[in-house]
């Protein structure tokens, strides 16, 4: 679908008046045939249209099928207040696991690195640093992920890989899912999550996949 954006101060004008916004500008409207709107409730409710186009895509159709999803019977949009990372120096981006998936040895592991957003950190452009630096630079917060992470791995009874964002030393947990653990880790961490009571032994037969 269409690239539309949602400004609650700016119409969408004023933000693409620039070179870079203006050329995104005049690419969207020759890819969607038409005048990139300028009110911006008329953009929000095109966003909106887009998403529930693009479920019914085939694109979307074939992977429902190959992860074995058929069973869901719609999707959902959330509207909310964006937070990137690059607010102020008390502000960034991360991705990290709540047991290592290489070894499946208990405890937060990953990457995170300030003044980023998650797309530079994921798409390799920046270096980030080992997720136990942050005890240092942001000790509540990084307490706050082993809070968060716990009752996670609580509630869908398997290892989280969970992203996030910190905007001026608050936490934002943007997207969370059960995480891919090389075979040892899976091993390791069924067992530990039986001995821990957080699963059943009849349970755990559905974390191991030969």
């Amino acid at each position: 679908g269409c690239l539309f954006f949602f400004f609650k101060q700016k119409t969408a004008y004023e933000i693409l008046s620039g070179l870079v916004g203006s050329e995104m500008c005049i690419r969207d409207r020759k890819y969607c045939g038409r005048k990139f709107p300028q009110n911006p409730e008329e953009q929000l409710y095109m966003t909106i249209e887009s998403l529930y186009k693009s479920w019914r895509s085939p694109t979307t159709t074939a992977y429902l099928r190959m992860n074995d999803y058929t069973h869901i019977l719609g999707t959902g949009l959330t509207v909310q207040k964006m937070v990137y990372g690059k607010y102020n120096d008390k502000s960034g981006s991360g991705v990290i696991f709540t047991r290592n998936p290489l070894t499946g040895e208990k405890g937060l592991y990953g990457e995170y690195l300030m003044g980023t957003e998650l797309g530079q950190l994921m798409g390799g452009s920046v270096t980030p640093k080992r997720i136990e630096n942050l005890k240092i630079t942001l000790p509540n917060v990084y307490d706050q992920l082993e809070k968060y992470g716990k009752q996670l791995e609580e509630h869908f009874k398997d290892v989280q890989h969970i992203q996030f964002a910190i905007e001026n030393g608050s936490l934002f947990l943007l997207h969370c899912k059960n995480a891919k653990l090389s075979p040892e880790a899976a091993v390791k961490t069924t067992v530990d999550l039986v001995n821990e009571k957080t699963i059943t032994k009849r349970e755990s037969l559905s974390l191991i996949h030969i």
